[in-house]
């Protein structure tokens, strides 16, 4: 999707967690695959998950001192980083709030029921982007690593997604592999 957008002279932000299991900003995959992104001319920004650390809402201090902490994470890795951050599944408390301190894309400048559209779990909350052109500035939150061929839920894109990540495991850990003994030697 990057490539496409940046063939197309389209720039947009690409936001990374550093708390999640599933893309990590923090696992060398994601972050060779963030700075590909970045070098195409992309901007990169954190992608916040409030409940990886709070289970209420925190006071704006608290809530702005976490951020800053997984920001600066992600910045000593990251070239062409943001100060905008995505929270991950917003709660209620975040939509349509500013914070102090915090530039966020739930915050009013930027989000209205209106002009944003997401796939979030796979599916378009509201009709798809641009089905009737393009009008206006749009946010549009997409995930394209849930996106495949035929039309699957969430949880079975993940399923995928960890078995692919075994295969690459085994392939790393038998695949060319060779073992001496004095009795001979076993290549698989």
């Amino acid at each position: 999707m990057a490539e496409i957008e940046a063939e197309e002279g389209a720039m947009g932000i690409y936001f990374f967690l550093i708390t999640g299991s599933f893309y990590n900003a923090l696992n060398p995959r994601t972050l060779a695959l963030i700075r590909e992104i970045a070098g195409l001319g992309h901007r990169i920004g954190l992608h916040f998950d409030v409940a990886a650390y709070f289970e209420t809402k925190p006071s704006a201090a608290n809530l702005q001192q976490q951020i800053e902490s997984d920001r600066r994470i992600l910045d000593s890795r990251v070239s062409a980083f943001t100060d905008v951050i995505a929270f991950h599944n917003p709660p209620e408390w975040v939509l349509g709030e500013s914070f102090e301190g915090v530039v966020h894309t739930y915050e009013p400048a930027f989000f209205s029921k209106e002009r944003f559209r997401s796939d979030s779990l796979g599916r378009w909350r509201q009709e798809a982007p641009f089905a009737d052109g393009v009008s206006g500035i749009c946010q549009v939150l997409v995930h394209p690593g849930l996106w495949g061929e035929t039309d699957a839920e969430v949880s079975s894109r993940i399923r995928g997604a960890q078995r692919e990540a075994v295969d690459r495991i085994d392939e790393s850990m038998y695949s060319g592999s060779r073992l001496e003994w004095e009795g001979g030697t076993l290549e698989w």
